[in-house]
């Protein structure tokens, strides 16, 4: 018999961009603040530095977690710190 208050889960591959573009998201009470200090922003800089370099025609940025919110403003569970970290590198490019 099934339940109709079974959590569906999703699975979507997709680029950061339409990730971005896709609107807001929220970052849960219990998610702690952005965190990640010089060495591990330029350690992901280098990366995509890398793949940059190598030609490479995609990056696997991560999987970025997002679970239902409040309001129908999706939150995110897991990859705060890479989703932060990349909307600022694409503002500071953009400016």
């Amino acid at each position: 018999m099934k339940n109709s208050n079974t959590a569906r889960i999703d699975f979507q591959h997709l680029g950061i961009g339409e990730l971005l573009k896709r609107g807001v998201y929220e970052v849960p009470i219990n998610q702690r603040e952005y965190a990640w200090r010089i060495e591990e922003v330029e350690n992901f800089f280098d990366d995509i530095q890398n793949a940059m370099n190598k030609n490479l025609p995609t990056y696997f940025l991560g999987t970025i977690l997002l679970t239902a919110g409040k309001h129908d403003i999706p939150e995110i569970a897991d990859g705060q710190q890479r989703l932060a970290t990349t909307t600022m590198l694409l503002a500071a490019i953009r400016d």
